[in-house]
């Protein structure tokens, strides 16, 4: 069985991901553009694969489904503790803050303008 994927960073660098699963011998091999990123042997069950790609961290999930075929997913994993994981966290607790902060305006603003057109 053969996937691929294409990834873009914020750089516009493009990735392209693929997958060789050798559904009766079990080989997994997973490459990113010409270089291969993980090798394995006798996978006929189900298993995950972790890996970096750029400054991303990918999870690579072999499903194997009822009927013993295998389906593939390639998640990026924005909960882990990676340096631009942190970093977006910290972004978001900017927004986060800065969003707080406009919503807490507002309701002064419209409540001072309700209390001067009342008098």
């Amino acid at each position: 069985m053969q996937y691929t994927w294409t990834y873009t960073d914020p750089p516009n660098t493009i990735y392209n991901i693929g997958l060789y699963h050798g559904l009766d011998t079990g080989h997994v091999m997973v490459y990113c553009n010409d270089s291969i990123v993980i090798i394995d042997f006798n996978i006929l069950e189900q298993k995950k694969y972790s890996f970096y790609i750029g400054e991303e961290f990918f999870e690579l999930f072999l499903n194997k489904n009822e009927d013993g075929s295998f389906s593939y997913e390639l998640k990026i994993n924005n909960t882990v503790n990676t340096p631009l994981n942190k970093l977006r966290n910290a972004e978001q607790k900017n927004y986060n803050t800065l969003a707080l902060v406009l919503g807490i305006a507002f309701v002064v603003i419209i409540g001072i303008t309700i209390y001067f057109s009342v008098r």
